[in-house]
């Protein structure tokens, strides 16, 4: 079923991100009825994903009997957001939102006023003199352009995030404005890709895996 909101409105959308490895079967959200096998996965109430590791019927995670955590993505992991409403009667993107990290950066001056990542946070750096937590995952906006230590190789990005958009561990929100859906009456469909570098898709060099999210909206008129 579509998505249903009047023109206009806000409509804020949650999206949970959790890596599966190799070998899990993705059985969405936990069912109480449902018969679990070794290796099925399940989003939990408590907005967490788990792996069956023995076989259940109404035993709800997080029994650690039968279930075990699963990792959350991290939002350093992410490197891009695109959300796009695309009007399903013609196949055009009529509304863009756009999160995105930049190219890594290891050394050199920050720009002042400009958001960044510590998407690797090495220890003996210190960015704690520019408005910055030392540590990976922090985002801070730049006070100064020139860190007190930064020769250990620590990796910095540019972040670029609409306010819209909220990267947590685990979690992206995204916003569809009522601006952006106040002059708009139809069908639409909502494509949310993600791109991200995780270590356990390297081998040699970096690999940025995609996922796209597609559903669909209506739209009508207030």
């Amino acid at each position: 079923m579509p998505y249903a909101i009047n023109s206009g409105e806000n409509l804020l959308l949650q999206f949970n991100l959790i890596e599966l490895t190799s070998g899990l079967t993705w059985k969405g959200v936990y069912d109480n009825t449902t018969a679990y096998v070794v290796n099925d996965a399940v989003l939990a109430t408590d907005s967490h994903g788990y792996k069956c590791i023995l076989n259940s019927t109404g035993h709800a995670p997080p029994n650690a009997t039968y279930w075990t955590v699963l990792a959350d993505v991290p939002p350093e992991d992410i490197m891009d957001v695109t959300v796009e409403i695309v009007d399903q009667s013609n196949g055009k993107t009529v509304v863009t939102y756009v999160y995105a990290l930049s190219t890594p950066q290891t050394s050199g001056l920050l720009v002042i006023g400009q958001k960044y990542m510590i998407t690797a946070f090495v220890s003996g750096d210190d960015f704690s003199n520019l408005g910055a937590t030392n540590a990976t995952g922090n985002v801070f906006v730049a006070t100064g352009d020139t860190p007190t230590t930064w020769t250990h190789a620590s990796t910095l990005m540019k972040v670029a995030d609409p306010a819209n958009i909220v990267l947590t561990t685990g979690l992206l929100k995204v916003e569809v404005l009522k601006a952006d859906t106040k002059p708009l009456d139809g069908v639409y469909e909502l494509r949310t890709t993600i791109s991200f570098a995780a270590a356990a898709y390297m081998q040699s060099g970096a690999q940025t895996d995609v996922l796209c999210l597609p559903d669909a909206l209506t739209v009508t008129p207030c």
